[in-house]
């Protein structure tokens, strides 16, 4: 079973443990999974390090015999089930489900060791013992990084990593078991690139001491020599690092107190039941307080942790309208000019009730340029693009092959686009299409950002992944490293390694963290962004102090943090989504940067439809009109 995060679930069914506070899985932290498993009412979660695993699901009469021996890693935790059944909610798992003994209050002992996973439950009475950590493999909190492997080339850190895993427990590693290593590698290449690899950075690692060599065989030095700061070309997110080495353990520090009969946990005894120490949990909790104001717990003066209550959502100020404009379910697209609404164009026939269907009468997706709206509208298998000009004439400009594809404003007059192997640009004044030259072997092209009149891309082609920047009237050249992302404001740019490490390059600075790849770099090239969207939330690294911890802006229940977009610098519109009745109605709040300030979007329907329709199905999401004077769509 391929899997990417281990969830266990069920849903309520309208019994008394349909609701149940901080055990309900959009409470609490963001980390669902904790160091290993977390699980509330309905939900168990887990992160296998493996992308492969056996899963076996048991129901038991009782508390099954101990076998922890058996097994790396294996925690207990209760389990409040609300339907009667559980089942493994990935999309590839058979829908197969497992009946336990009705609905209530279960304990589930967890297993995992070298791909299998073994979840065994059982009935227990209504009081829930807190969850406890029987057996733990490896460090709640990972080592604060040591610098190299931000300072040396990826190819060079990936041969250290593999020699380190064949050299464990103190055994002589020679190159051709490095060789072995690299070919079982996903990431692995050529065999002619590898032996260059082998043979170029075991010289290199051992020169600066995190190897050393006698008669051809090499050992890992029994700790790391300290980084020579001339090799220290980057600085490291530190303040992201902190956090982030000790986000899941917070999270499990929340599971306790959530199953605690209490609304406070000594830090002896949470150190004791989750098996680290209490100069950890006093860390994590600190982290947490300061950086999400939700977490839901704190630190007491008696070195206890309390639970808090989280705040529940209140009603957010109202604001201006959608800054672009938006196409309502009344079929009318509307911009606004000095503050005052400008019917643009009108959609299909409404319904008795005044509705359109958006889906199917209108565009998928309008983007605002400085000389018109370019309109995204369905064609066989791929989006046509046609330019909505302010005389309201209609000109085409071709189409992208994947509907959501992004648009790049290159300079004012001219936008960047990819379709499929063709990368071309159109002239928004006269109306000329040129293609960008590429290799022509590249099966597909990715546009990544433009800045100062260049076009960035990727090419994808058999080879290792190359970014290339193209100006208009020259040839295109290959950067020296891949880049995922560039600011159209500032030129700052996004690697991520193969490694996992993020690296920025931003006013004449290079960064680095581990973050998650999800990573994004805010307009300005000062800010990184992850969005989550279980619970709804943002979290932001400041990179103008790379010691600060980051900041987590939770968002109101429903948000699409999937489609959210930058209307500026400084605003973020995000989509209410499903939840658009809470208040209001309210189809999209906008959040302002850096106070994290966050209102309702105002005429969002400026007919006054009603909230429900007899002939149909009433109110449908707008589109809203996405600016490309960023350079991104």
């Amino acid at each position: 079973m391929d899997l990417y995060g281990l969830r266990v679930e069920d849903f309520p069914d309208g019994n008394e443990h349909a609701s149940a506070g901080s055990l309900e899985r959009g409470i609490g932290p963001l980390h669902k999974s904790g160091t290993f498993v977390r699980a509330g009412a309905g939900w168990l979660q887990g992160n296998p390090a493996e992308a492969k695993v056996d899963l076996r699901i048991e129901f038991h009469d009782s508390s099954p015999m101990a076998d922890h021996e058996a097994w790396s890693d294996v925690l207990e935790t209760p389990y409040l089930c609300r339907s009667g059944s559980v089942w493994q909610s990935m999309d590839d798992f058979p829908n197969e489900s497992l009946a336990l003994d009705g609905p209530g209050l279960y304990r589930v002992r967890v297993s995992a060791s070298a791909g299998a996973w073994c979840l065994r439950f059982w009935r227990v009475s209504d009081t829930a013992e807190p969850p406890l950590r029987l057996v733990r493999s490896t460090p709640a909190v990972r080592a604060r990084s040591s610098g190299w492997k931000a300072a040396l080339p990826a190819p060079v850190w990936r041969v250290f990593c593999v020699a380190r895993r064949v050299a464990e427990n103190g055994r002589a590693v020679r190159p051709e078991q490095v060789l072995d290593g690299l070919r079982a590698r996903p990431d692995f290449l050529e065999e002619k690139e590898a032996i260059a690899e082998v043979e170029s950075a075991l010289p290199l690692l051992v020169s600066v001491g995190l190897l050393s060599e006698k008669a051809g065989e090499f050992r890992i030095a029994d700790e790391f020599p300290p980084l020579d700061p001339r090799l220290a070309t980057t600085r490291a997110l530190s303040g992201a690092d902190d956090y982030l080495r000790y986000e899941a353990l917070a999270a499990d520090v929340f599971s306790l107190l959530a199953w605690s009969a209490r609304e406070s946990v000594s830090v002896a005894d949470a150190a004791d039941c989750l098996l680290v120490s209490a100069e950890d949990i006093r860390t994590a909790v600190a982290n947490a307080g300061s950086v999400d104001a939700v977490a839901g717990f704190r630190m007491a003066p008696d070195d206890t942790i309390d639970l808090i209550a989280v705040p529940a959502a209140g009603a957010h100020p109202v604001g201006p309208p959608p800054r672009a404009g938006m196409l309502g379910s009344d079929g009318r697209l509307v911009v606004w000019r000095d503050g005052e609404p400008e019917i643009v164009a009108e959609y299909g026939e409404p319904c008795p009730g005044g509705f359109i269907d958006l889906w199917h009468e209108a565009p998928i997706r309008i983007s605002r340029t400085p000389h018109g709206l370019i309109l995204h509208d369905h064609g066989p298998g791929e989006e046509e693009l046609n330019l909505l000009r302010p005389d309201s004439r209609l000109d085409e400009i071709g189409s992208v092959s994947e509907y959501g594809t992004p648009l790049f404003l290159l300079d004012e007059r001219t936008i960047a686009a990819e379709n499929g192997s063709d990368l071309y640009t159109f002239d928004l004044v006269d109306g000329t299409r040129a293609s960008v030259p590429h290799d022509p072997a590249a099966r597909h092209v990715k546009i990544v950002g433009v800045f100062d009149g260049c076009v960035y891309f990727h090419g994808c082609t058999p080879g290792p992944p190359t970014t290339w920047r193209w100006r208009p009237g020259r040839e295109p050249e290959a950067l020296p490293r891949d880049v995922e992302q560039v600011d159209p404001l500032s030129g700052a740019t996004l690697a991520l390694r193969p490694d996992g490490l993020v690296v920025i390059e931003s006013g004449g600075d290079r960064y680095h963290a581990s973050i998650d790849r999800g990573v994004r770099m805010a307009p300005g090239g000062r800010t990184l962004y992850l969005a989550h969207d279980d619970p709804p939330a943002i979290t932001f690294f400041d990179l103008t102090d790379s010691r600060s911890l980051p900041r987590v802006l939770r968002l109101p229940a429903g948000a699409e943090t999937s489609k959210m977009f930058w209307e500026d610098e400084d605003h973020l519109l995000i989509p209410a989504g499903s939840n658009w009745r809470i208040e209001g109605p309210t189809w999209a709040y906008r959040l302002t940067m850096p106070s994290g300030e966050l209102e309702r979007v105002s005429d969002c329907d400026t007919t006054g439809l009603p909230d429900e329709c007899e002939c149909c199905a009433g109110p449908q999401a707008p589109v809203f009109v996405r600016p490309l004077l960023l350079g991104e769509g």
